[in-house]
């Protein structure tokens, strides 16, 4: 799926890994690009989310599953990360 301009806009923020991810309670700042998700970690690492659906993204760098949570009003309040298990994070903004 080709993402169109502004698709991954509402997903822009800060996140809060939960304490069983690999790097417990890390922060990242996800930014919407056009064609793909920019996640940049605290430490300054970048990894390239591209869509796959409306609402899900792979990580090529992991090829591991995002899919953007949403609340009753369809505003995003964070995200599974699936690899090899299922990570929440949820949005800090």
């Amino acid at each position: 799926m080709k993402a169109t301009p502004g698709q991954f806009a509402d997903v822009d923020g800060r996140y809060l890994m939960p304490p069983n991810y690999y790097a417990p309670n890390a922060i990242l700042t996800l930014k919407d690009r056009g064609d793909y998700v920019e996640a940049r970690w605290e430490g300054g690492n970048v990894n390239v989310i591209y869509p796959v659906s409306a609402d899900e993204c792979i990580d090529r760098m992991y090829w591991a599953r995002v899919h953007f949570k949403r609340n009753s009003a369809e505003k995003v309040t964070g995200f599974s990360y699936h690899l090899l298990e299922d990570f929440n994070a949820r949005k800090l903004n």
